[in-house]
């Protein structure tokens, strides 16, 4: 049995961070970090059902369909500055959620419904997307045997804001990339662990048991052939309503917000330079990694 220490991307011995309790279920966890590829993982890795129940607000947004994303806005940033282009290609997207990203690159693109593809274990999202005329999608967790399913390759491989879920890192990714054809791609967000500030503005959502993997610019860079890997910020609320948020936090009364406005500015002016989401544009997985 593989000790709780042993990273699940390269088998490496990696060293404890820290100890914590999740805000999610109350349960201890310990955080590991790889010197060895650069992943940061939590320990125990053990996959809790908070999805389909809405035990987290931001899966009844996700029932009901949501406006854009800063990910999803981020792709299609990313696909025109590269020159690629979507129409015509096929694709598929590994956790495809509400179907936000299809929208997003549909109205860029100009993709039909029929080219997208998709597989996402929430049986409440897979709904939305049916609703939305995404016939292709279809309820399962993916792994081995999901991948089969599918009868060809395809162009692009999106897993957005998916890899941080993961409990096997390395197999998940492996069996993501056996789907691209010959001189695909596979589009790749997560949070970015070196945001500003990340332990005083560790959001509820961003801890175990809904994201154990958390992931630096350099995991990208060593483990994989990379064409395109960037930080990028999230879109922040205007001057006052973030100011105001942080003053109830700071003071405990949003009255105080003007005091909070030079900070808010300075915080602004760092996620411009080192934002808080992660996107990689990737080829292959390099070959000299341990599985997990």
């Amino acid at each position: 049995m593989k000790k709780e220490s042993c990273c699940p991307w390269c088998a490496s011995e990696a060293i404890l961070i820290r100890e914590m309790t999740s805000s999610i279920n109350e349960n201890l966890y310990r955080e590991y970090s790889c010197l060895q590829c650069s992943l940061v993982f939590f320990s125990p890795r053990k996959f809790e059902q908070v999805y389909e129940n809405e035990k987290m607000e931001v899966y009844a947004e996700l029932h009901e369909g949501r406006p854009f994303t800063e990910w999803s806005t981020e792709l299609v940033k990313v696909l025109r500055k590269l020159n690629i282009d979507l129409c015509g290609r096929k694709i598929v997207e590994i956790g495809v959620g509400d179907g936000v990203n299809y929208d997003r690159l549909a109205e860029a693109f100009s993709i039909k419904p029929e080219d997208y593809f998709g597989v996402e274990q929430d049986a409440k999202s897979v709904d939305v997307c049916h609703r939305k005329g995404l016939v292709n999608v279809f309820q399962a967790m993916f792994d081995d045997q999901t991948q089969k399913v599918f009868r060809e390759k395809f162009d692009i491989v999106v897993i957005s804001e998916v890899l941080e879920h993961q409990m096997s890192p390395h197999t998940f990714l492996k069996n993501a990339f056996d789907l691209l054809k010959d001189g695909g791609i596979c589009v790749v967000t997560v949070p970015n662990y070196e945001r500003w500030f990340r332990s005083s503005r560790e959001i509820g959502t961003d801890v175990p048991p809904h994201h154990f993997l958390r992931f630096k610019k350099s995991f990208f860079l060593r483990n994989f052939r990379c064409i395109y890997v960037s930080r990028y910020p999230y879109r922040r609320n205007s001057p006052m309503v973030g100011s105001k948020a942080a003053s109830s936090v700071v003071f405990k009364t949003s009255a105080l917000w003007p005091f909070m406005l030079l900070p808010w500015f300075i915080l602004y002016a760092l996620d411009r330079l080192n934002g808080q989401g992660l996107i990689a544009v990737m080829t292959e997985m390099r070959k000299d990694e341990a599985v997990d």
